[in-house]
């Protein structure tokens, strides 16, 4: 267990589980609850062609593909640097907040494969959890934002990633999963 000490606002010396009862068994919870979420992406991953976004095929009712598209990926490097990122971001976000973790993981992939329908209409085939991670990071950032203490690290966490959405698109490339080239869309 945790056998650090820190000071209370009295300045007495407690262990930390005293002072975050909950936050031991919060960062265990985030680490399963990611984990599951990883686990369903490498799965995923063995299905694209039944899971991906493609309009045609949303189009004649398949509307699983809204969600599932966002769980599975064009290669195994891109599944790879998708799920390096959300390994680090998702437990942070359900650590801070659940709720919120919970409302990014579940409207993020619905609102991006609809701005994707809307805005993106010769968008054939999308896959990729890339949205979902910016989502998350964004919702990190926001997090950070709202101390004062961290809100100088939650501005830098959104200048790195509007600096890198506007070098994928000012390049066509994505700055992960190299020597692959497809349209970066990070509507999150």
């Amino acid at each position: 267990g945790i056998r650090r000490r820190t000071l209370n606002r009295k300045g007495d010396s407690v262990k930390i589980e005293e002072e975050f009862p909950r936050m031991k068994s919060m960062t265990k919870k985030a680490m399963s609850i990611t984990l599951a979420l990883r686990v369903l992406m490498v799965i995923c991953y063995q299905y694209p062609e039944a899971l991906q976004y493609n309009r045609t095929q949303i189009s004649g009712g398949q509307y699983w593909r809204i969600f599932s598209s966002h769980f599975v990926h064009w290669s195994l490097s891109h599944l790879m640097w998708d799920l390096l990122a959300f390994s680090i971001i998702a437990p942070l976000v359900y650590s801070i907040d659940r709720k919120y973790f919970w409302k990014i993981i579940v409207f993020s992939p619905l609102i991006i494969s609809c701005m994707m329908w809307i805005f993106l209409p010769n968008m054939e085939t999308y896959r990729g959890v890339s949205g979902v991670d910016s989502a998350l990071l964004s919702g990190l950032a926001c997090l950070y934002c709202r101390e004062s203490k961290t809100r100088r690290f939650g501005g830098i966490l959104l200048t790195l990633l509007f600096v890198k959405v506007f070098w994928e698109y000012g390049t066509s490339h994505t700055l992960f999963s190299e020597g692959e080239t497809y349209l970066p869309v990070h509507l999150a």
